[in-house]
């Protein structure tokens, strides 16, 4: 599941910096990390898609079960 953001609800003010974070070991793989003092964006390469739909569907099964437990536990 991706989520398209309209650049006009990221616009940066003229005072506001950014900074540009790019894995230089293949960068046409790996995610971009754009940061500021109160938003941090991470870009998915297109190209990797599919991978990259797979590693997130892991991160929410684990994070569903490790919740599961907690309530278990609870």
């Amino acid at each position: 599941m991706f989520t398209y953001l309209d650049p006009a609800l990221v616009t940066l003010g003229d005072d506001e910096s950014i900074t540009l974070y790019v894995q230089k070991c293949a960068p046409e793989l790996s995610p971009a990390l754009l940061k500021n003092k109160d938003t941090t964006m991470v870009v998915m390469p297109f190209k990797g898609a599919d991978g990259w739909s797979r590693e997130l569907e892991t991160i929410k099964q684990d994070l569903f079960r490790r919740r599961q437990k907690e309530r278990k536990a609870a």
